[in-house]
């Protein structure tokens, strides 16, 4: 039997991209599902990294909302 894997959590990803931020990382590269590379890359926008990656639509909306929000 083949298992899927468990989808990344909010917390892994900001994990993920907060290690970037504290090397001093300005872009990361991503691989893996859309949902993985959509959540990476929300936190590293939010955290004004470079990412090579095309967010889905209803993430990019909801990324829209966000920013929109603190401003």
């Amino acid at each position: 039997m083949t298992c899927l894997p468990d989808p990344i959590q909010p917390a892994t990803a900001l994990g993920i991209v907060l290690s970037a931020v504290t090397k001093r990382w300005t872009a990361i590269e991503l691989t893996g599902s859309q949902e993985f590379k959509d959540e990476i890359a929300t936190y590293a926008r939010i955290n004004s990294i470079a990412y090579n990656h095309k967010l889905s639509e209803s993430t990019r909306r909801q990324l829209d909302m966000i920013i929109k929000e603190e401003e």
